[in-house]
């Protein structure tokens, strides 16, 4: 991997595209300050305080829903759309997001 030379106060979580048909079913926020409705973008600009129960129904419906029947089908190839695969992405930031609620989330 690679870091920043003296350090960092800043999260970052690669959370591939290949992920989109999975995410845009479960991540579809009441309201966002975002222009996507639906997705991981339409996360952006939240601060992770408003984020997180987002991301805790997103999981629970990745978990629940006829759509993935969720098997944790983690691939070694974190690029392959797999939902375990993207499960695991929306547990990372959800785990980022409860470090950090102060966070405002951004992408791209």
């Amino acid at each position: 991997g690679t870091y920043k030379m003296g350090g960092s106060t800043e999260l970052s979580l690669n959370v591939t595209y290949n992920y989109s048909q999975f995410l845009h079913q479960v991540i579809q926020p009441e309201s966002t300050p975002s222009e996507n409705k639906s997705g991981i973008r339409s996360l952006y600009g939240m601060t992770a305080l408003e984020a997180i129960p987002i991301l805790e129904t997103a999981i629970s419906n990745l978990l629940e829903t006829a759509i993935s029947n969720l098997k944790d089908d983690f691939d070694e190839d974190y690029w392959k759309p797999t939902e375990g695969n993207t499960k695991r992405a929306l547990n990372n930031l959800l785990t980022m997001c409860k470090m950090r609620p102060d966070a405002i989330i951004d992408g791209d």
